[in-house]
């Protein structure tokens, strides 16, 4: 009888290691995960009035994985991710060398490709060797917040509603304006006006 029991526990001691330590598939035979379900996954009764603190979502392979609720999170070609990994905000600076041949060059419809490589970029440096003025901004959209640092001790002059295209017209709120060498110009997109509107201007 005692060797009948050892051989129960051992049995059961055999199959809890291994329950322990197994990957369970559901519609499919090859689990790769400690939970594999192959087809519809319904949660139901979640009856949870806690703040949500993440949200959960699949990638390519299927796996589940959850990203923090809050600030920074950014859509960008059907993939969710958030941009800001710690509490201190973030901007992406982007460099962006500008090719003036004379001084005082025009640059109408400037293009920051702000749909393209540079859609997340808040804060752009530009580099010119001599003065040089911006006309028009292109690729607005509503809210769209940037800041432009001219990096050499040269003037950045921005003409005010004076693009060749309406829709990247720059209001600085009377007339034209400029850093006096080194400086900064910020600026918001409205969408509804559809223009550029600057908000700050440092030097």
């Amino acid at each position: 009888m005692i060797k009948y029991y050892s051989f129960i526990v051992s049995i059961m001691m055999i199959l809890s290691s291994h329950i322990n330590y197994a990957q369970v598939g559901v519609g499919t035979t090859n689990p790769q995960a400690t939970l594999h379900v192959q087809g519809n996954l319904r949660v139901t009764n979640t009856n949870n009035t806690t703040t949500s603190t993440d949200l959960l979502g699949n990638c390519s392979q299927g796996d589940i994985t959850s990203i923090k609720v809050g600030e920074g999170l950014l859509l960008k070609n059907n993939e969710l991710t958030n941009t800001n990994t710690s509490s201190p905000t973030k901007y992406k600076i982007a460099g962006i060398p500008i090719a003036t041949v004379a001084p005082n060059q025009n640059f109408d419809n400037f293009n920051f490709d702000l749909s393209g490589v540079n859609t997340d970029v808040v804060i752009f440096r530009l580099a010119a060797a001599h003065n040089y003025t911006i006309s028009g901004i292109g690729g607005g959209t509503d809210g769209r917040h940037i800041l432009i640092y001219n990096s050499n001790p040269v003037n950045l002059t921005i003409n005010n509603m004076n693009s060749s295209n309406p829709l990247n017209h720059i209001d600085t709120l009377g007339s034209a304006t400029a850093t006096s060498g080194v400086g900064t110009i910020e600026l918001v997109y409205d969408g509804t006006l559809n223009k550029w509107i600057v908000i700050n201007i440092r030097n």
